[in-house]
């Protein structure tokens, strides 16, 4: 059973609380260097959710379907953290990536049209899947890759085990 946490629920609203306010506030004024700012509040954000998942995860004593969809929804919110660290190192290095002709990004452009690349390349990424139509090239883009290409493969073998393990312990107790 899940164990209510005051600390926890404070610190996670005010971290979304900031998130849709810098987020719906960029639609009614003009922030200079929003795109830095968001990725910052949103890299807070999905790291807070990570950290907490992964914790759930590790503690858990049984795999019931709120466990496989924890790991399902940290799975995805990896993904996204990394989303987000990209468009961050893009967003201070443009030259930080590069990018095959029939993919563009505009730097100027609209933060959510850099979400769409970044998201996409962080999935290709997490699964090491690796299409090659962007490629890191700066030193904090490439060791950033690495990371969540690591990350992605470690997390699918220890996940995994933990769940096999805890369901094999329930089926025995059983």
């Amino acid at each position: 059973m899940l164990k209510f946490n005051m600390t926890l629920l404070v610190i996670g609203s005010v971290v979304s609380g900031l998130a849709l306010m810098l987020s719906w506030g960029q639609t009614f004024v003009e922030l200079s260097n929003s795109v830095f700012y968001l990725s910052v509040v949103y890299i807070s954000f999905f790291g807070f959710i990570c950290f907490n998942l992964m914790r759930f995860l590790i503690r858990c004593k049984r795999a019931d379907e709120n466990v496989i969809f924890a790991a399902m929804c940290l799975y995805i919110f990896i993904s996204n953290l990394w989303m987000f660290i990209y468009t961050l190192i893009y967003t201070i290095n443009p030259e930080a990536f590069t990018f095959s002709q029939q993919l563009t990004i505009n730097q100027q452009g609209n933060f959510f049209d850099m979400l769409g690349v970044f998201s996409y390349y962080s999935f290709v990424t997490l699964t090491t899947l690796g299409y090659g139509d962007i490629s890191p090239v700066g030193e904090a883009a490439r060791a950033w890759v690495s990371v969540e290409s690591m990350i992605g493969q470690f997390y699918i073998a220890i996940i995994l085990a933990k769940l096999v393990a805890i369901s094999v312990d329930t089926d025995q107790s059983h």
